[in-house]
């Protein structure tokens, strides 16, 4: 029975239900709305916030035109009113004011809009009218149209309704606060044409085939160039997933998406027709779970004379579908009569790098260097980051010694992942040295620069340092982004001091003021933080603003979840989200998931749980496909 997709974790209340609730485990769980996922948990905390939950309402978002949804929608007007902001975040006072980074400007504003970013434009021109700050008629009018263009975008109603309401808010600031009519803006702001290609994408990444294929129609030649090739052999997958399709039918149709895209180059490969054809069938098995008949196909594929370029892309997309050693033995077995190019070596290093099989990238570079290819910077930068996973400072110190002695110039990559390797070796200040030698090359760092050196701090605690290297940062005009500021977070939450907890919110908040983006990373910390400072109530409310957010919780914030539990003394409802993430596809449990919930029940003195999760995960970890599952010190104990 194949794994449900990541949509029905929000459907799967019956999972966590209270012990009070007896019901039969469910063999079909329907796709949901993210409300249900929220539900669930509530009800398994048995939370009477559940009750009190809003149903979130979705209306027609005017004047927007054209929507390809097939739900029919009501039209509710547009009211006048300011826009729903809450209060600006408190100022941190003395050496944690460079931290208070939301006192920005109209300039910030501009540049979010040019950039397209609109989630981060919304957050700005919030902060702007908290400011007392007055945006002029142009800026709204700009803003408007790029809300409505995210809009039209919108891969989920929920989202849809969001900028609905947003384009309402503004729509009220310029009536109430410019004193202009709507009609003003409304015939001032320009429509963004939205491009065919962007439809198909959204049509195709929320697999609807019927939607996806009317497009595709539509587009001429030239626009599917603007589409990468994992998009039509989606399509291709989508429309053999169509019973609705006779046999000729749905031979037409793929025939007619290979035609579209053959002869166009990406990344160095130009596939044909049959080469597409051959390529979809193969993704649609690898991606539906038919590992056999993926396997035969593959077989069959690679005995067509003339497919070099079409081997080279089906060794690439076996490795994104995370069949490593078919990939490699496919690698292995054409060498024969297709030459290995650098870049093929450089995939092979950082895929394996990237699911913990440092052996693997570490001897593909040796395969290269044994093949006669010469290694250029990008791989030596793949090697080096393969080191900084494997905290082989020696080795990462002595590659870089040898790039010298070849003529290789380092670029800041090179020196980033050396400074890394350091961070992770718990020596901060040896990623400083390196810093400064990447500055006397007159190199300048980058976010991905700073962001090693402040976890490096971090990591050990030191605070001052952390500050110091974000007014670095600050002043080297490298704005911060989310990965920056879970690196501040990770400083301040790991202290006892409950008013340094309060601080790290306090930073969270200046930032997503400033228009930095919230990821899964920064909420998942948030859920640390509260647990700290507002008890298990304070979890709940902060994981339903993550909802609403429309942000998917990961294996990472489960295990969150599931260790608050455990602080709590609910084992059982740590189980119950432990068997509600087996149910998921993209949210497996991992070692450190399986580790959190022996040491729950270690403490709950259930050794027969413990013993029940030891066989599992034995048994898991021989045919686990991904690297979710691995042996380290912590559950060796275990083991």
């Amino acid at each position: 029975m194949m794994r449900k997709s990541t949509a029905h974790v929000n459907k799967a209340s019956t999972l966590l239900l209270s012990a009070k609730q007896e019901r039969p485990r469910p063999t079909i769980i329907a796709s949901c709305c993210w409300q249900t996922h929220l539900n669930a948990l509530l009800r398994a905390f048995d939370s009477p916030l559940s009750k009190t939950r809003p149903v979130t309402r979705w209306t027609k978002l005017h004047p927007l035109r054209h929507r390809t949804y097939t739900t029919t929608l009501k039209t509710e007007p547009l009211t006048k009113k300011i826009p729903k902001i809450k209060h600006l975040p408190r100022d941190l006072e003395g050496p944690l004011g460079v931290f208070n980074i939301s006192n920005i400007e109209l300039a910030h504003l501009d540049l979010s809009i040019r950039k397209g970013d609109a989630s981060g434009a919304w957050a700005q021109f919030n902060t702007l009218c908290l400011l007392n700050k007055r945006i002029p008629l142009d800026l709204c009018c700009s803003l408007y149209s790029l809300i409505r263009f995210a809009g039209e975008l919108a891969k989920s109603q929920t989202v849809y309704s969001d900028r609905h309401s947003q384009l309402e808010d503004l729509l009220g600031y310029v009536e109430t606060v410019l004193g202009e009519s709507s009609a003003v803006l409304l015939s001032n702001s320009q429509v963004i044409p939205i491009p065919l290609y962007k439809l198909l994408m959204r049509a195709i990444a929320q697999r609807n085939g019927s939607d996806a294929w009317t497009i595709f129609m539509k587009m001429k030649r030239g626009e599917n160039k603007r589409i990468k090739r994992i998009y039509y052999l989606k399509l291709i997958a989508l429309i053999q997933k169509d019973s609705s399709l006779s046999l000729e039918e749905c031979q037409s149709r793929m025939s007619l998406i290979a035609m579209a895209h053959c002869d166009i180059e990406e990344s160095g490969r130009t596939l044909t027709a049959s080469d597409i054809l051959w390529l979809g069938k193969i993704y649609h098995l690898y991606s539906e779970g038919r590992l056999r008949e993926g396997y035969t196909a593959v077989n069959a594929f690679i005995n067509i004379p003339g497919t070099h370029d079409g081997i080279e892309e089906m060794i690439w997309q076996l490795l994104q579908l995370e069949q490593l050693d078919l990939a490699t033995n496919i690698f292995d077995r054409t060498k024969e009569f297709i030459v290995h190019t650098e870049q093929m070596y450089v995939n092979f290093m950082r895929v394996y790098t990237r699911h913990r099989r440092c052996r693997g990238a570490l001897w593909h570079f040796e395969k290269m260097l044994a093949m006669g290819t010469t290694p250029t910077l990008k791989s030596f930068n793949a090697l080096l980051h393969t080191f900084s996973e494997q905290r082989e400072k020696e080795r990462a110190c002595n590659m870089l010694d040898t790039m010298h002695s070849l003529g290789i110039v380092p670029d800041v990559t090179t020196y980033s992942e050396i400074m890394r390797v350091h961070g992770r070796m718990g020596e901060p200040r040896a990623s400083v040295v390196y810093y400064d030698l990447m500055r006397r090359a007159g190199i300048k760092p980058n976010t991905y620069s700073f962001s090693i050196i402040i976890d490096a701090f971090a990591a050990r605690e030191d605070i001052p340092r952390v500050i110091r290297w974000f007014e670095i940062m600050l002043e080297n005009e490298v704005r911060p982004n989310e990965v920056i500021i879970s690196c501040v977070m990770k400083a301040f939450q790991q202290q006892d001091d409950p008013n340094l907890a309060i601080a790290s919110m306090q930073i969270a908040k200046h930032a997503l003021a400033s228009g930095i983006k919230f990821d899964l990373v920064l909420y998942t910390m948030f859920l640390k933080i509260h647990a700290c400072t507002s008890g298990f109530s304070g979890i709940l409310s902060f994981h339903s603003d993550m909802i609403k957010e429309h942000i998917s919780p990961n294996v990472y914030t489960y295990n969150v979840l599931m260790d608050v539990c455990g602080k709590y003394g609910m084992y059982d409802t740590a189980q119950q989200i432990f068997e509600l993430m087996k149910e998921t596809e993209h949210q497996q449990p991992n070692t450190v998931t399986y580790t959190i919930l022996m040491d729950l029940w270690t403490k709950a003195r259930r050794p027969d749980k413990v013993q029940l999760l030891v066989d599992e995960f034995n048994e898991e970890i021989k045919h686990a496909k991904s690297s979710r599952l691995w042996v380290d010190p912590v559950i060796e104990e275990y083991l």
